[in-house]
């Protein structure tokens, strides 16, 4: 028989099945506690036509070689197989380039370090040893140019499944250090179980190789608690058939086990008990890639809430960079893809850092869920302008850059949160400031209705919170007149302040 992609075939306890010969295109294989599966028989894994690493893991361990299997003994059926390279002579079982580049690479955890493999003629597979592989498509595509049109592919393997536990060894014991994993079995594993059951590794956040991002593929960050990922992928906590994924150290020696009971067929999205109180998803675009309704080229999230602290925690998500655009947010001298965070205040800020911009067009989609109680915007310190971001919606910001110049500066944009509320506990449009933007060294007028003979405290910040200037002056009929200090162009929040009651703006310096 087969076992179709999609498909589960569960063994009930107490069961013994043997098995010989079959395929399982992706499908899947589950045992309750007491069963015993031997099955040896073929995997087949399809990858779609996209030239691109993956990070794969084999869920059968092999008698034959790498070359009898992945590279279907040097055949070049359609839809067979891959090219498998290292070698401008073809020896040592590699197909033969030009340049002899490897495109099969191991981790090793301890080194942190790719290296190719020696050989693919003698070298087996073992289930749950993690690969990453260069997949041109099938074995038909042409070795003699880089841009050749990729093919969709199904990589095949026969021998027998792993069923049992299965102990990593040789992991990284430094906090912050990346560590190689692959799923063993031939069923989509929860890594929340696996990784609550580890010791000295983050249990919130997993490392996947998306395929769908960017235009050569990209890291997405899963945040576990909540099952939900950067750069707008689908990927989530389940690691599925035939993948690796990177995990990462939290110091001190460390354990993983895969078992049995983390094998789920069951993928659902679910949050934590208690969602936070507000999320920003952050995904920069090409802009001809949004147009065209393409994937993100990567992408952040930040997560609010009064349980979190703007330290950098363990609950935090390092950033792993992409071979195209790289988006993070900066934060004491370290890079995250996901940001938990305290409810912003107003001045607060979150850095991001875009590197490796590869394009001249590119927009931002925020999107905002949560009430925050609070205005956030996207300041463009280059323009020296603020973008207001939908309360709860999505927002759009296209900018353009050229490299080698200003406009590609990596701390060009933050988010900002600023208080544009409460004038007196009046309406905002009984509160006014004039002229805005304003030369620096010239007067700025506040002009608020219902305030007279009143002491105002006026203060103005800076965009990272600073106090850059403060004056106390009695208001006539509610009107102040400033003299303002030279101040360098930019943006600042301005506030002023009588028995109690608040009016902030935003004030731009030309």
């Amino acid at each position: 028989m087969q076992i179709p992609a999609g498909k589960t075939l569960t063994i009930t306890s107490g069961t013994t099945l043997t098995l010989s010969g079959d395929v399982i295109n992706s499908g899947t294989i589950t045992g309750a506690s007491g069963s015993t599966l031997l099955l040896d028989g073929t995997t087949e894994q399809y990858i779609p036509a996209k030239r691109g690493y993956r990070l794969i893991s084999p869920t059968v361990t092999t008698t034959t070689s790498i070359y009898a299997n992945w590279q279907e003994a040097g055949s070049s059926a359609s839809g067979l197989g891959t090219h498998i390279t290292g070698s401008t002579t073809g020896a040592n079982g590699f197909d033969e380039t030009l340049t002899g580049n490897a495109s099969l690479f191991t981790y090793s955890n301890v080194s942190q370090a790719w290296s190719g493999i020696a050989n693919t003629n003698s070298t087996t597979l073992t289930a749950g040893t993690p690969y990453r592989l260069m997949v041109r498509g099938d074995r038909t595509v042409s070795l003699a140019t880089n841009t050749p049109t990729p093919t969709n592919t199904v990589i095949r393997a026969t021998g027998t499944l792993f069923t049992g536990s299965k102990a990593i060894s040789d992991l990284n014991t430094t906090n912050g250090n990346s560590n190689f994993v692959g799923n063993p079995y031939q069923a989509p594993v929860d890594m929340g179980t696996v990784l609550n059951n580890s010791t000295n590794l983050s249990k919130t956040t997993l490392y996947i190789w998306d395929p769908k991002l960017s235009t050569r593929d990209g890291y997405t960050t899963v945040d576990i608690s909540n099952n939900t990922a950067t750069g707008g992928s689908a990927a989530r906590k389940f690691l599925q058939p035939g993948q690796g994924c990177f995990v990462v150290s939290s110091g001190g020696s460390a354990s993983l086990t895969f078992t049995e009971a983390s094998k789920s067929t069951t993928l659902t999205s679910t949050w934590r008990a208690t969602p936070p109180m507000g999320m920003y998803d952050v995904l920069l675009y090409q802009s001809d890639s949004l147009n065209a309704q393409a994937m993100p080229a990567d992408g952040v999230l930040i997560y609010f809430d009064t349980i979190f602290s703007n330290d950098v925690k363990d609950e935090d998500a390092t950033k792993f960079k992409n071979l195209d655009e790289n988006m993070g947010i900066s934060n004491q001298g370290k890079l995250l893809s996901i940001e938990k965070r305290n409810i912003p205040q107003n001045g607060d800020s979150i850095h991001l850092n875009i590197t490796q911009y590869r394009d001249s067009k590119y927009t931002f989609v925020v999107s905002h869920t949560g009430d925050l109680n609070i205005e956030g915007y996207i300041l463009d310190k280059y323009l020296n302008s603020l973008t207001a971001l939908n309360n709860n919606g999505k927002t759009e910001y296209s900018f353009t850059v050229t490299t080698g110049t200003e406009t590609a500066n990596a701390d060009r944009f933050s988010l900002v949160f600023l208080n544009s509320s409460g004038c007196f506990n009046l309406t905002r449009g009984n509160c006014q400031i004039s002229p805005n933007p304003i030369t620096a060294g010239n007067e700025v007028q506040l002009n608020l209705n219902g305030v007279n003979n009143s002491t105002v405290e006026f203060e103005l910040y800076s965009i990272t919170g600073s106090l850059v200037f403060k004056a106390n002056q009695k208001a006539n009929d509610g009107k102040i007149t400033v003299q303002m200090p030279e101040l360098p162009a930019g943006v600042y929040s301005l506030r002023a302040t009588s028995n109690g009651k608040q009016f902030s703006q935003i004030l731009q310096v030309k």
